[in-house]
Protein backbone atom coordinates (compact mmCIF):
# COMPACT_ATOMS: atom_id res chain seq x y z
CA UNK A 1 0.00 0.00 0.00
CA UNK A 2 2.73 2.38 0.49
CA UNK A 3 4.66 1.78 -2.53
CA UNK A 4 1.48 3.11 -4.34
CA UNK A 5 1.21 6.29 -1.81
CA UNK A 6 5.14 7.07 -1.98
CA UNK A 7 5.46 6.05 -5.75
CA UNK A 8 7.40 8.46 -7.76
CA UNK A 9 4.73 9.72 -10.49
CA UNK A 10 5.51 8.89 -14.03
CA UNK A 11 5.51 12.36 -15.71
CA UNK A 12 2.53 12.79 -18.28
CA UNK A 13 3.04 12.12 -21.90
CA UNK A 14 1.38 12.09 -24.91
CA UNK A 15 1.79 10.93 -28.53
CA UNK A 16 0.06 11.21 -32.11
CA UNK A 17 0.96 11.16 -35.61
CA UNK A 18 0.03 12.56 -38.26
CA UNK A 19 0.27 10.84 -42.16
CA UNK A 20 0.56 13.04 -44.91
CA UNK A 21 -1.43 11.59 -47.86
CA UNK A 22 -1.71 13.26 -51.86
CA UNK A 23 -5.10 15.22 -50.59
CA UNK A 24 -5.24 15.09 -46.92
CA UNK A 25 -3.47 14.38 -43.05
CA UNK A 26 -4.68 11.85 -41.19
CA UNK A 27 -4.40 12.78 -37.20
CA UNK A 28 -4.39 9.64 -35.16
CA UNK A 29 -4.02 9.18 -31.11
CA UNK A 30 -2.32 7.20 -29.14
CA UNK A 31 -3.12 5.47 -26.12
CA UNK A 32 -0.14 4.73 -23.61
CA UNK A 33 -0.73 0.85 -21.84
CA UNK A 34 0.38 -0.56 -18.96
CA UNK A 35 2.98 -2.31 -20.26
CA UNK A 36 5.08 1.34 -21.57
CA UNK A 37 3.63 0.50 -25.17
CA UNK A 38 1.75 2.56 -27.15
CA UNK A 39 -1.41 1.64 -29.65
CA UNK A 40 -3.41 3.03 -31.90
CA UNK A 41 -6.67 4.76 -30.96
CA UNK A 42 -9.69 5.41 -33.78
CA UNK A 43 -9.40 8.83 -32.53
CA UNK A 44 -8.83 10.39 -35.88
CA UNK A 45 -8.96 13.68 -37.59
CA UNK A 46 -8.90 13.85 -41.65
CA UNK A 47 -8.23 17.35 -43.08
CA UNK A 48 -7.71 18.92 -46.43
CA UNK A 49 -3.82 19.45 -47.19
CA UNK A 50 -4.86 23.09 -48.03
CA UNK A 51 -5.87 23.58 -44.49
CA UNK A 52 -4.46 26.62 -42.51
CA UNK A 53 -1.34 26.45 -40.22
CA UNK A 54 -3.79 27.36 -37.44
CA UNK A 55 -6.25 24.48 -38.36
CA UNK A 56 -3.08 22.54 -37.97
CA UNK A 57 -1.94 23.69 -34.59
CA UNK A 58 -5.16 23.05 -33.07
CA UNK A 59 -5.47 19.38 -34.51
CA UNK A 60 -2.27 18.51 -33.33
CA UNK A 61 -3.23 20.03 -29.99
CA UNK A 62 -6.64 18.40 -29.69
CA UNK A 63 -5.12 14.78 -30.45
CA UNK A 64 -2.18 15.41 -27.75
CA UNK A 65 -4.88 16.40 -25.76
CA UNK A 66 -6.55 13.13 -26.40
CA UNK A 67 -3.54 10.55 -25.54
CA UNK A 68 -3.45 9.25 -22.52
CA UNK A 69 -2.20 6.26 -20.16
CA UNK A 70 -4.88 3.37 -20.30
CA UNK A 71 -5.72 -0.03 -18.84
CA UNK A 72 -5.17 -2.27 -21.36
CA UNK A 73 -7.89 -4.32 -20.29
CA UNK A 74 -10.49 -1.98 -20.02
CA UNK A 75 -10.05 -0.76 -23.90
CA UNK A 76 -10.93 -2.97 -27.02
CA UNK A 77 -8.00 -2.12 -29.59
CA UNK A 78 -9.25 -4.85 -31.95
CA UNK A 79 -12.53 -3.02 -32.17
CA UNK A 80 -10.73 0.50 -32.66
CA UNK A 81 -8.35 -0.99 -35.49
CA UNK A 82 -11.91 -2.20 -37.07
CA UNK A 83 -13.06 1.37 -36.86
CA UNK A 84 -10.10 3.32 -37.78
CA UNK A 85 -10.01 1.05 -41.29
CA UNK A 86 -14.09 2.40 -41.56
CA UNK A 87 -13.06 5.85 -40.76
CA UNK A 88 -10.10 6.10 -42.83
CA UNK A 89 -11.48 4.10 -45.94
CA UNK A 90 -8.18 2.42 -45.99
CA UNK A 91 -9.05 -1.38 -45.65
CA UNK A 92 -5.53 -2.96 -45.64
CA UNK A 93 -2.43 -2.02 -44.22
CA UNK A 94 -1.19 -1.29 -47.93
CA UNK A 95 -3.67 1.10 -48.59
CA UNK A 96 -2.78 3.05 -45.53
CA UNK A 97 1.19 2.84 -46.55
CA UNK A 98 0.60 3.57 -50.20
CA UNK A 99 1.91 7.54 -50.85
CA UNK A 100 2.34 8.35 -47.20
CA UNK A 101 4.45 9.82 -44.94
CA UNK A 102 3.94 10.51 -41.27
CA UNK A 103 5.51 12.26 -38.39
CA UNK A 104 5.04 11.27 -35.12
CA UNK A 105 4.89 14.03 -32.24
CA UNK A 106 5.26 13.62 -28.85
CA UNK A 107 4.99 15.44 -25.84
CA UNK A 108 6.23 15.61 -22.28
CA UNK A 109 6.43 17.92 -19.57
CA UNK A 110 9.02 19.58 -20.85
CA UNK A 111 9.10 19.19 -25.24
CA UNK A 112 7.27 18.70 -28.23
CA UNK A 113 9.25 16.43 -30.46
CA UNK A 114 8.72 15.69 -34.35
CA UNK A 115 10.04 12.59 -35.45
CA UNK A 116 9.88 12.06 -39.27
CA UNK A 117 9.91 8.62 -40.30
CA UNK A 118 11.08 6.53 -43.71
CA UNK A 119 8.15 4.78 -45.44
CA UNK A 120 9.23 0.87 -45.77
CA UNK A 121 5.55 -0.19 -47.21
CA UNK A 122 4.65 -3.20 -46.32
CA UNK A 123 6.66 -6.31 -46.93
CA UNK A 124 10.88 -7.04 -46.29
CA UNK A 125 13.07 -6.52 -43.43
CA UNK A 126 12.18 -1.89 -43.50
CA UNK A 127 8.36 -2.67 -43.22
CA UNK A 128 6.45 0.06 -41.90
CA UNK A 129 7.10 3.18 -40.40
CA UNK A 130 10.80 4.16 -38.82
CA UNK A 131 12.12 6.38 -37.13
CA UNK A 132 14.51 8.85 -38.37
CA UNK A 133 15.64 10.02 -34.77
CA UNK A 134 18.57 12.78 -36.27
CA UNK A 135 16.08 14.08 -37.84
CA UNK A 136 14.29 15.28 -34.74
CA UNK A 137 12.97 18.77 -34.34
CA UNK A 138 12.49 19.51 -30.21
CA UNK A 139 10.73 22.42 -29.26
CA UNK A 140 9.46 23.98 -25.91
CA UNK A 141 6.36 22.59 -25.29
CA UNK A 142 4.68 25.62 -24.66
CA UNK A 143 5.86 26.62 -28.58
CA UNK A 144 3.19 28.24 -30.70
CA UNK A 145 5.10 27.08 -34.33
CA UNK A 146 3.78 22.98 -34.14
CA UNK A 147 2.29 23.54 -37.76
CA UNK A 148 5.36 25.07 -38.97
CA UNK A 149 7.70 22.19 -37.34
CA UNK A 150 4.71 19.49 -38.84
CA UNK A 151 5.26 20.65 -42.13
CA UNK A 152 9.16 20.57 -41.38
CA UNK A 153 9.21 17.32 -40.36
CA UNK A 154 7.29 15.84 -43.74
CA UNK A 155 10.14 17.07 -45.53
CA UNK A 156 12.33 15.40 -43.81
CA UNK A 157 10.54 12.26 -44.44
CA UNK A 158 11.80 9.68 -46.81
Amino acid sequence: MFEKLFRKKEPDSQLISVIEYPKNYTFETYFKIETGLWKRTDLITICEKNTGESNLNNLILKHLNYSKCVKEKNIDFKEMYENYKKLTSHSSIKKQMKDSKSVQIFRNDQHIIFTPTKNGGTSGHNRGYTEIAERKIIIDKNSENLASCLLMGFKECE
